[in-house]
């Protein structure tokens, strides 16, 4: 009877947040033309400072208007003027180590603005560098370009990158579900492992396993779509889903730990069914979130963590966490010490050998 329920309000709820989803795309659809984006990738060694935007001013670009400013450029060779376009303005341009980002609204004023006539001047380590004119085309199919930087010379040459991706959440690239399964296969391979080994009748090592799927269910996008949400150019819909999700999962943890102390027996399906609803129930809310964040493509900022520290971060947040959600759901048979030691054995393991993949991969 108890099944028979939890299996309609859970149907209920699928229906209605894809209904809501469907919704809020249609909406999106719709939104403002958005921005021009122009990432600049700087190849060198030397410690980029700060990146000038300047517009060509009389025959032959005898002279330089400075536009925009990102980070400090005051060595000789720099724009010493006050940029002529303030936060408000169209134009703008944002640096995190050694990637910036130009972005240029089609809503600008061609009185004040030449987006054909655009050099580019950056201080690395300083020394003053300036790039031949780099016209900012608008184009109506691909709106984003992307640019490797060189420093020859005193000239920044700036070459179309072949890559097809600078930044984007770790959750939408083609490797997430490689190492979905490679982690889950690990994981499970070392806690199944350690049951056998204490001779655990296969019930339990079942329950078990089940319920570190559960864990994994809410860790994994903390990993992949949390943790992103943290690093530099991060879109506001990655950054407020990405947190949005985090802070679910915790609640999530929170109810079971209440159900687990209030119920007898802490493994039930109404604790499988009730998951799964929940866990649908979030993932459509920060998608939701996420989408009508990113509504009309804001421009990301640089504002946030630089590599690895977002993922070494949350690596260490789902050692515990996965610790506390499986042992709520086997308390009656698992100890958090023992848990959290077999997480954290699991969790190092399985990042080791995604480091090394990624390592002989590069080669």
């Amino acid at each position: 009877m108890v099944w028979n329920v939890w299996l309609k309000r859970s149907i209920i709820l699928v229906v209605t947040l894809f209904s809501i989803l469907s919704i809020a795309n249609s909406v999106m659809a719709n939104a403002a033309q958005p921005s021009s984006l122009y990432w600049l990738k700087f190849d060198s060694p030397a410690q980029l400072q700060g990146v000038q935007v300047a517009q060509c001013q009389g025959k032959d670009c005898q002279n330089l208007e400075l536009l925009k400013q990102s980070g400090t450029c005051d060595r000789t060779g720099c724009i010493k003027s006050l940029p002529k376009l303030d936060k408000r303005k169209p134009l703008n341009v944002d640096c995190a180590d050694r990637l910036c980002l130009i972005s240029l609204s089609p809503f600008y004023d061609a009185r004040e603005l030449d987006p054909s006539q655009i050099r580019l001047l950056a201080q690395l380590d300083n020394q003053v560098y300036t790039s031949k004119v780099f016209p900012l085309k608008l184009q109506e199919r691909d709106r984003e370009g992307k640019f490797t930087v060189k420093p020859i010379g005193k000239t920044l040459d700036l070459s179309p990158s072949p890559e097809q991706t600078v930044i984007q959440s770790s959750l939408f690239q083609n490797l997430a579900l490689f190492f979905l399964v490679l982690t889950l296969g690990i994981e499970l391979g070392i806690w199944a492992g350690y049951l056998r080994y204490q001779t655990a009748p296969s019930s339990e090592i079942s329950l078990t396993i089940i319920s570190l799927l559960i864990a994994h269910a809410f860790s994994f996008p903390i990993v992949w779509f949390s943790a992103p949400g943290l690093e530099p150019f991060a879109s506001e819909g990655v950054r407020y889903g990405g947190l949005a999700w985090l802070v679910l999962s915790i609640l999530y943890g929170i109810i079971l730990s209440i159900h687990s102390i209030r119920t007898k027996r802490p493994f039930s399906k109404r604790i499988v069914i009730g998951s799964i609803a929940y866990w649908l129930g979030a993932t459509a809310f920060a998608i939701l979130l996420a989408g009508l964040l990113g509504y009309g493509s804001p421009v990301p900022t640089a504002a946030g963590l630089g590599k690895p520290l977002p993922t070494l971060l949350s690596e260490l947040f789902v050692v515990g966490y996965e610790a506390w959600i499986v042992q709520r759901i086997r308390r009656d048979t698992l100890n958090f010490k023992t848990a959290l030691s077999l997480s954290l054995i699991a969790n190092t393991v399985s990042y080791l050998l995604g480091l090394a993949w990624e390592w002989f991969g590069s080669m």
